[in-house]
Parts: C-alpha cells; structure tokens; sequence
C-alpha cells in the first residue's frame, strides 16, 4: 500500500462547520485526492471529508506558522462556529 500524507479520517467527533469555495481546477485535484485516498485506504469518503486532514497536514508541516504559533502560546481550544451554528463561517 502506498503511503499518502494524510492519515485514514477520523468520525468520532462532531464537527464544526465552513463554507467554502474552491477554484475548479482546485476542486478537481481534490476529487483526484479522493481517488487516492481510497485506493490506499479502501475506504469510500467524499472529498469534502478530506478538506480537514489535508488543512491539518498543511499546518502542521508550515515551518512559519509552527513558529509564529510558538509565540503566541497555547494553541486555541475552540473553534469559530459550531456545528450546530445556524450560520456557519466562511472560508474564502
């Protein structure tokens, strides 16, 4: 199996909610992801599903932001809207 740079989804936990807008070309490399990702995994998911783990991975190997997190202290506990949020946010 290869191995690809997010780990298998996790569903234990209730999420928060964005709205986004994604490039087509964008959204198309996307859907390619989500190929992969069942492949490697043998695990149907919709690409939307994978915008999270993907957004992680970016994050976490952002040498910059790592940084710059480190001088801001603790990291954030909670997020900007709730899944339960009538309006959620918006990513752009």
């Amino acid at each position: 199996m290869s191995r690809i740079a997010i780990p298998k989804v996790r569903d234990d936990r209730p999420p928060v909610e964005y709205r986004v807008r994604l490039d087509p070309s964008l959204n198309d490399e996307l859907l390619l992801y989500r190929g992969l990702y069942v492949q490697t995994y043998g695990q149907e998911i919709e690409a939307k599903n994978l915008l999270e783990p993907i957004l992680r991975r970016f994050l976490a190997t952002d040498r910059a932001f790592r940084q710059f997190r480190k001088t801001q202290g603790r990291k954030p506990t909670s997020a900007p809207a709730s899944s339960t949020s009538s309006n959620p946010s918006s990513l752009k």
